[in-house]
C-alpha cells in the first residue's frame, strides 16, 4: 500500500492544483495519498467529498500551526479525518487565514517600494484557490517578472529570511502549540507531529510523547538526520496502533458523504474501494471568486493606487507535468 501522507495544494503553499495531484500520485505508483494543506479546511472537504480519485484513496487531512513559546519556533501538526464541522477547528483555520492575509498584505506594500514593477494583484493570482495569500506565491509573481530563477532562492532569503530576519518578513501570531493539540483532539483527528527537525522540535517531540499527546511521528522527511529518523522511529507512539490505521479493513467500504466525516473506528481504508472513481471538484466556484476580490479590494485600499487593468496573459509552469497552463489574461479585471 504505497502511499504519500504530507502533500500540498494550491490550496495553500503547494504549486499544483487538488484535482491534478491524484493522477501525479497514481503515475509515481502511489495508491493512497492525503492532502494536508496549511491551515485550511479546504483539502479536507475535497478528500471527504473525493475518496477515491483517479485509482488513489485520498485521505482528509490538515497541517495546522501551533508555535512553541519556550523555545520560540513554530510547530507542524498533521490532522488526519478531522471533523469538519468541530468549531475550534474552523476557528483555528478562520484566525490563520486572517493573520497570514494581512502579513502578507504588509509583505507586498514593503516589496512594491523595493520593485516599482512588482504590483499586489500579481501576486494575489496565486491565492485564487487558497483564499491566502502565502510567500510563494509573491514569490512566483516575482519570478514571473524575471526577478529571481525560483520561489526558495536567495531573493526569498533577503525577504522571508528567519535567520537571518527578511527585510519583508512578516509573521502571523500563532496560537500556541497545545492549544492546536486541544483543537486537533476535539476534531477528532489522528494528529501526527511534521517533520519535527525543520523547526529543531525534537526536544518538544519527547516531551509530547511523553505525555501521550501526539498519535504519531513523521520520520522520512529530507530534514530529518539519520540520528533523528532512529529517535523518532524508536519513540513513535503505538506504532502497532498506527499500522491498523492503514491497513485493510474487513467490512464493506462505504464511501462519507460530503461534509460529514466517519467514526474513529472506521478510519481505514479497505482494498476494494481501489476501483471507485470520483468526479472532479469545481476550482473557480463563487466563493473563490469572491474571497479573491475581497483580497484585492484590501490591497488596493490598502496600498492607495488606482485598481489597474492587467492585459498581460498569465502563464504558470508545470515543470513536473511538461506542459504549461495558460490561465485567463483578464482574470484581474472581474
Amino acid at each position: 500500500m504505497p502511499g504519500d501522507l504530507h502533500n500540498h495544494t494550491t490550496y495553500s503553499d503547494g504549486s499544483v492544483p487538488v484535482a491534478r495531484l491524484p493522477l501525479m500520485a497514481a503515475r509515481v505508483g502511489l495508491d493512497t495519498m492525503a492532502i494536508s494543506d496549511h491551515d485550511t479546511l479546504r483539502s479536507v472537504q475535497y478528500a471527504y467529498d473525493h475518496p477515491v480519485q483517479d485509482g488513489v484513496r485520498l485521505i482528509p487531512a490538515a497541517e495546522l500551526t501551533g508555535y512553541d513559546f519556550e523555545r520560540s519556533h513554530r510547530v507542524h501538526l498533521l490532522t488526519f479525518w478531522p471533523d469538519l464541522d468541530c468549531p475550534a477547528l474552523r476557528r483555528h483555520c478562520d484566525i490563520m487565514r486572517q493573520s497570514r492575509n494581512e502579513c502578507a498584505l504588509q509583505s507586498c506594500r514593503e516589496i512594491e517600494a523595493l520593485y516599482p514593477q512588482f504590483r499586489t494583484e500579481q501576486a494575489l493570482e496565486y491565492a485564487r484557490d487558497s483564499g491566502v495569500l502565502y510567500k510563494s506565491g509573491i514569490m512566483q509573481a516575482l519570478q514571473q517578472l524575471g526577478l529571481c530563477d525560483g520561489i526558495y532562492t536567495g531573493l526569498y532569503h533577503e525577504l522571508f529570511g528567519w535567520e537571518p530576519r527578511g527585510k519583508c518578513l512578516h509573521s502571523p501570531t500563532y496560537p500556541p502549540v497545545r492549544e492546536v493539540l486541544a483543537t486537533a483532539k476535539a476534531a477528532g483527528a489522528v494528529v501526527v507531529f511534521a517533520h519535527p527537525t525543520v523547526y529543531k522540535s525534537m526536544p518538544l517531540l519527547r516531551e509530547l510523547v511523553r505525555e501521550g499527546m501526539v498519535d504519531g511521528i513523521e520520520i522520512d522527511h529530507p530534514s530529518n538526520s539519520p540520528e533523528d529518523k532512529a529517535e523518532c522511529t524508536s519513540s513513535s507512539p503505538a506504532a502497532a496502533t498506527s499500522t491498523a490505521r492503514t491497513t485493510a479493513s474487513p467490512t464493506r467500504w462505504v464511501p462519507a458523504s460530503p461534509r460529514t466525516t466517519r467514526s474513529r473506528a472506521s478510519r481505514r481504508w479497505p482494498a476494494s474501494a481501489g476501483a471507485a472513481l470520483c468526479d472532479r471538484a469545481t476550482l473557480t466556484s463563487s466563493s473563490d471568486k469572491d474571497i479573491i476580490k475581497i483580497l484585492r479590494e484590501s490591497a488596493r485600499l490598502s496600498v492607495g493606487y488606482k485598481e489597474r487593468k492587467f492585459e498581460y496573459e498569465q502563464v504558470f509552469q508545470l515543470p513536473q507535468q511538461g506542459y504549461l497552463l495558460q490561465g485567463d489574461p483578464h482574470r484581474a479585471e472581474r
